[in-house]
């Protein structure tokens, strides 16, 4: 797929997902979205290999989804609706086995305590030296007391990373902050 194809798919994607229904209008906004910083990148090593550019698999990167959502003033419950974009880049280690990514989506109160959080999985071809894409999970759907409003939590996204990934992140830098 081009450069181009992607990008277009990527924005029409994006932009179904923006949208949010009056009573989230009328209540200030649907939740804000982030990539967190040290689970936005994932890199798979080779199986007993080394932490140098030849050990690698792939590397994953996904970044800010775009945030809409449904909100039910009556019941006090969100249903947040999110995309965001995914480039995966097949590394010198790549067999032509396809890679799983784990991702999760986790929505946060303004003290950051986690009120719903769903993890994803997806199967990744190496076939290609890289790929773009748009992930469109399910919407997360969650309840919120009735003295707040869906703006004031933030919907989070960041690869399930094993301690030896978020170490070599941490290592090498490899975060989008």
């Amino acid at each position: 797929m081009s450069k181009l194809a992607a990008f277009v798919i990527t924005a029409i994607a994006l932009m179904a997902c923006a949208s949010e229904s009056d009573e989230a209008r009328e209540a200030g906004g649907c939740p804000s979205g982030a990539a967190l910083a040290d689970a936005a990148t994932v890199t798979k090593l080779r199986p007993g290999g080394g932490k140098d550019l030849t050990d690698v698999v792939m590397t994953a990167e996904l970044a800010k989804p775009e945030v809409g959502c449904d909100y039910d003033k009556d019941e006090s419950k969100v249903e947040a609706k999110f995309s965001f974009p995914v480039t995966v880049r097949r590394g010198p280690a790549a067999t032509g086995e396809p890679q799983t990514l784990t991702y999760f989506v986790a929505v946060v109160d303004l003290d950051n305590n986690v009120v719903a959080k769903q993890s994803f999985a997806r199967d990744i071809s190496l076939e290609q030296t890289a790929v773009s894409f748009s992930e469109n999970p399910d919407a997360i759907v969650f309840t919120i007391p009735k003295d707040k409003k869906p703006v004031g939590y933030e919907v989070l996204v960041g690869f399930q990373l094993s301690q030896d990934e978020l170490a070599y992140n941490r290592e090498k830098h490899r975060y989008i902050p």
